[in-house]
């Protein structure tokens, strides 16, 4: 291992937050001890049927529902590793695998995001935010970031992003405009609320659990959004990054082009 990150599964662990997930991740401490997922750093040694990677081989990938890679070494499956190219420094790598991946599988796959395509990206400034401005922009989109200080609307606005919203000076939910698209990393406001802002046909996706404590956390105002959803005429949509070298190249392709 040379570089890894830490992302919000991480954080949820080891903090024991929300309380309910202690009954699967450890009741008074996680039940795995090593956490992490995001892998860059060298292959040490292969196993006997994998042929396209060596000892020596420069790698970025993910353990993903596994964990462990906070530590010097790491197993990882090789269709979870890709080669990493010279100019990418290991660091870059790392901050780049969980993010990288949730945004691209929801704004290519999820969302179908194309020209024209009118986004919403609320925790424009976080990881999965950032990434998910660049690869909407990148697909065609026009793109409204919300964000919350001047620093973050700076870098949200250096994204390329068409419209920032300061959160800390409007509500964004009670906005006139409409979006085909939203990407919610924050789930701050009522999912019924943020949904108003969807042009017909659009689609809400809820990414966050929230960073409140208590025994359920954000799971009731994620829960709310699902069942929005499937009982009524609003189109939600969830996330899941799935790790493989397809979606890893792809994300590779966008590293490597800046």
């Amino acid at each position: 291992m040379r570089a890894t990150s830490v992302n919000t599964p991480d954080w949820a662990t080891v903090t024991g937050v929300p309380y309910i997930g202690r009954l699967t991740s450890g009741l008074h401490r996680p039940k795995r001890a090593v956490r992490g997922s995001d892998v860059a750093g060298v292959v040490e040694a292969v196993g006997g049927q994998v042929s396209d990677l060596k000892p020596g081989d420069e790698v970025l990938g993910s353990t993903w529902l596994v964990a462990g890679a906070f530590a010097p070494y790491v197993a990882v499956p090789a269709a979870q590793l890709v080669k990493k190219p010279a100019g990418l420094t290991c660091t870059d790598a790392a901050a780049s695998v969980m993010t990288g991946l949730a945004a691209l599988v929801a704004m290519r796959d999820v969302a179908q995001v194309g020209a024209g395509t009118r986004v919403l990206i609320n925790g424009a400034s976080g990881g999965v935010g950032t990434m998910a401005v660049q690869i909407a922009k990148r697909l065609g989109a026009e793109v409204s970031g919300i964000c919350g200080t001047a620093r973050t609307i700076e870098l949200v606005r250096s994204l390329g992003t068409d419209h920032v919203i300061d959160y800390t000076k409007e509500d964004f939910t009670q906005s006139r405009q409409r979006f085909d698209v939203i990407l919610d990393n924050v789930l701050n406001h009522p999912s019924k609320a943020t949904a108003r802002l969807l042009a017909p046909g659009g689609v809400l996706i809820p990414n966050s659990l929230g960073y409140t404590g208590g025994l359920f956390a954000g799971l009731p105002r994620m829960a709310r959004a699902v069942l929005m959803g499937r009982l009524g005429s609003t189109t939600v949509k969830l996330v899941s990054p799935a790790v493989n070298r397809e979606n890893l190249n792809a994300l590779l392709a966008l590293l490597e082009s800046g």
